[in-house]
C-alpha cells in the first residue's frame, strides 16, 4: 500500500471516528450534595438511634464512580455541590473556612456554588474561603464591583470537556436568602437574566452542548426559574430540606415529588431538578444521556442513604480524625452546671426550656449594653425553634453544661439584629408562628423572651392567637401589658428572621430600622452561662393553649382579636352609666 494510500486511509478512518463521536450520546453520572451546614462527621438521628452521613461515606463513593469511568466501567462523573457548606455544626465553630476548605480540597468536587451560607463569617470569610481551595467556585448571578479576589477566584462558569462534549456549569443564588448579610459590595443579580445571558454565550460562542445549573434557593423556586431558563437542561438544588424519591423511602423522610422532578417547557424542552436533601444524610446519584443537540435522551437515579452499609474512605477518614481532636477538646471544657434536661428538639412544637434560656440570654445581653433610660430598649426577643438543633442532657454528665453543647445546639450561629416591629404586625407574626405547632407544617414555632401568647390550636389560621402580653422595656420594673397594635415594639431577631426564614417571609417587610448587635446566638448564650454557676430553666407562660371552659363560661369579647373593640365598647358603656347615675 502506498503512503497516499495510508494517509487515506487514516484520515477516512479519523473522519469515521469524528462522525462516530460527534452523533454519539453523552452517558453522565452526576453526584450531587448540597445544604452539608459543616456535617462533616457521621450524626446521629435521635428518631432512629443510627448514624448517617460523613464526609469519609462520600469521598468513598465519589472515588469509586471515578474510577469506574477511568477503567472504563462506569459514566463519566460529575460532582457538583450546591452550596451552604458553611456553618451549622460544631465543627464550623471550631474550624471555620479553614476546616471546609481543607475537606473539599480532598474530594475535590467539580464545581461548587456558592451558598448563602457562606457569608456567616461576612465577606472577609468568604474571600480568605475563596483562596484556600483548588477547586472551581461559580456564581453565574453576582457581581463583586470592588472585591476583586472574589472576581478573581469565583467563576461566572464553567466548562468541562467530556467525552467530546462541552458541559456548561452554571450557579445561582435567591437575593432573599442573603438579603441582611454583610456583603461589602458584592451584588446579588436577577437569576433568570444573568442566567439566560451567560448561557446565551456558552451556547453560541463556546458551542456548549449541554447546561447544568447548580441552584441555592428552594424546590419551588428551582421549578419556577425552569420555566424561564433557556438553553438550561437540568437544576441540581438545594436551600431547603426537600427529599425526592420514587418509590418506597429508605429511610423516614417523605419525598415530597419523584427523583428527579420533571419540568416541561412551553417549548417542549424538559427540564430536570434534583435535590437530595440536606446533612450529607444523602448523596444525590443521577445518571443522565444526551444527544449531540443537548436534549435529554434518558435519565434514572435515586439519592443514595449514606448509613453504615456505605463504607468510609480511610484517608477523608484519618484527615477528619484529626480535625476531631480540637473539636472533642470544647467536649471536655465546662461552661455551667444544670440538674434539668434541656430540652431543644422538640422546641419547633412547643414551649422548651433551652428555648427559653436562649431567648432570656438574647435580652441580658442586649440589657447589658444598653445606657439608655429603664433596664433596656429591647425586652423582646424573636428567634425560629429549627436553630437549635439537639438537646442538652446535663444530668447524664454530672450536672455539667459544656462549651460543646452549645456549639452543637445553635451551630448556625445567627447574627442578633434590634428591629422594631408595629403592634398588629407582630400579632401576625405570632399568628404564623401558630402553623409551627403542627409537625406536618414546613412553618417553623417560634422561640420567645418578653411575651406570652395565649392560642386556640382547634381554631381556623387567623384566629388562633387569642391574646399577648408583652414586656416593657425602658421601664424601672418589668411587667407585662396587652399589646398595643399601634405600638413600635423594639425586638431582637436573628438574621435568619431577619430575611424572611422558615415561613416568616413578611418579616423582611415590616421591619424598621435594623441595628445588629454585634454578637451572635450562640455567643451571647455561653456569655449568659460563663456568669451562671448553676442554672435550671424552666417551661411555662410563654406559649398557653386557650381553655375551652374559659370560653363557655366568659363572651367571646375575651378573645384578643376582638379583645379591644370590647373593652373599649365596655368602657364607654361604664361611663355612660356613671353618667346617667350622677
Amino acid at each position: 500500500m502506498s503512503l497516499i494510500q495510508n494517509w487515506l486511509t487514516i484520515n477516512l478512518l479519523t473522519i469515521i471516528f469524528c462522525v462516530k463521536i460527534s452523533n454519539c450520546d453523552l452517558d453522565l453520572l452526576i453526584i450531587h450534595t448540597g445544604c452539608i451546614h459543616a456535617r462533616y462527621d457521621e450524626s446521629l438521628e435521635p428518631k432512629t438511634g443510627k448514624y448517617y452521613g460523613g464526609v469519609d461515606r462520600l469521598a468513598n463513593l465519589v472515588k469509586k464512580a471515578r474510577e469506574e469511568y477511568k477503567s472504563g466501567e462506569g459514566p463519566a462523573v460529575l460532582y457538583l455541590d450546591t452550596g451552604d457548606i458553611f456553618s451549622g455544626s460544631i465543627w464550623f465553630s471550631v474550624h471555620s473556612y479553614q476546616g471546609a476548605a481543607k475537606i473539599l480540597n480532598q474530594l475535590q468536587p467539580d464545581a461548587v456554588n456558592i451558598g448563602a451560607r457562606e457569608f456567616d463569617l461576612n465577606i472577609g470569610g468568604l474571600i480568605n474561603f475563596t483562596k484556600l481551595v483548588t477547586f472551581p467556585l461559580i456564581s453565574t448571578n453576582m457581581m463583586y464591583h470592588d472585591e476583586v479576589e472574589l472576581t478573581k477566584n469565583i467563576k461566572v462558569s464553567l466548562i468541562k470537556e467530556i467525552d467530546g462534549f462541552k458541559v456548561g456549569i452554571v450557579g445561582y443564588l435567591l437575593p432573599e436568602n442573603v438579603i441582611w448579610k454583610e456583603k461589602g459590595t458584592v451584588e446579588i443579580l436577577d437569576i433568570v437574566e444573568s442566567l439566560n445571558k451567560e448561557c446565551h454565550r456558552l451556547k453560541f460562542k463556546e458551542k456548549v452542548n449541554v447546561i447544568i445549573a447548580l441552584s441555592h434557593g428552594s424546590f419551588d423556586a428551582d421549578r419556577l426559574i425552569a420555566h424561564s431558563l433557556k438553553y438550561v437542561n437540568v437544576i441540581v438544588g438545594s436551600g431547603s430540606t426537600t427529599f425526592l424519591y420514587n418509590g418506597d423511602p429508605p429511610d423516614i423522610e417523605t419525598p415530597v415529588d419523584t427523583y428527579p422532578s420533571k419540568v416541561t417547557k412551553r417549548n417542549g424542552d424538559l427540564v430536570l431538578i434534583a435535590h437530595a436533601y440536606e446533612y450529607l444524610k444523602y448523596m444525590g446519584k443521577l445518571n443522565v444521556q444526551f444527544t449531540n443537540d443537548g436534549r435529554i435522551k434518558g435519565f434514572f437515579g435515586a439519592p443514595i442513604l449514606l448509613d453504615s452499609s456505605v463504607p468510609q474512605d480511610p484517608e477523608m477518614s484519618e484527615l477528619i480524625e484529626g480535625l476531631k481532636k480540637e473539636v472533642l477538646h470544647y467536649d471536655q471544657k465546662v461552661l455551667s452546671t444544670c440538674s434539668v434536661f434541656l430540652e431543644g428538639v422538640n422546641c419547633r412544637y412547643q414551649e422548651c426550656n433551652f428555648g427559653n434560656m436562649v431567648m432570656d440570654a438574647m435580652v441580658e445581653y442586649r440589657a447589658n449594653q444598653y445606657e439608655g433610660p429603664g433596664w433596656t430598649d429591647a425586652a423582646v426577643a424573636l428567634m425560629n425553634s429549627g436553630s437549635i438543633t439537639t438537646d442538652i442532657n446535663s444530668p447524664l454528665n454530672d450536672n455539667k453544661i459544656f462549651y460543646g453543647d452549645i456549639m452543637r445546639a445553635l451551630p448556625f450561629s445567627e447574627m442578633l439584629h434590634i428591629v422594631e416591629i408595629v403592634g398588629y404586625d407582630l400579632l401576625f407574626i405570632l399568628e404564623i408562628s401558630t402553623a409551627g405547632l403542627d409537625p406536618s407544617s414546613s412553618v417553623e414555632g417560634l422561640l420567645t423572651s418578653g411575651l406570652k401568647i395565649m392560642f386556640d390550636f382547634e381554631n381556623r389560621f387567623g384566629q388562633r392567637v387569642k391574646l399577648v402580653k408583652v414586656r416593657c422595656a425602658e421601664c424601672d420594673i418589668p411587667e407585662y401589658f396587652p399589646l398595643d397594635l399601634e405600638k413600635r415594639y423594639k425586638v431582637i431577631i436573628t438574621s435568619y428572621l431577619l430575611k424572611g426564614g422558615s415561613g416568616f417571609a413578611i418579616i423582611r417587610d415590616v421591619v424598621w430600622n435594623p441595628i445588629s448587635v454585634e454578637a451572635r446566638d450562640n455567643e451571647v448564650t455561653i456569655k449568659y452561662l460563663e456568669k451562671s454557676s448553676y442554672v435550671n430553666p424552666e417551661i411555662g407562660g410563654r406559649l398557653i393553649p386557650y381553655d375551652k371552659r374559659f370560653a363557655e363560661t366568659k363572651s367571646n369579647c375575651f378573645s384578643f382579636r376582638f379583645g379591644y373593640a370590647c373593652y373599649h365598647f365596655l368602657l364607654i358603656l361604664m361611663i355612660f352609666i356613671t353618667s346617667l347615675l350622677k
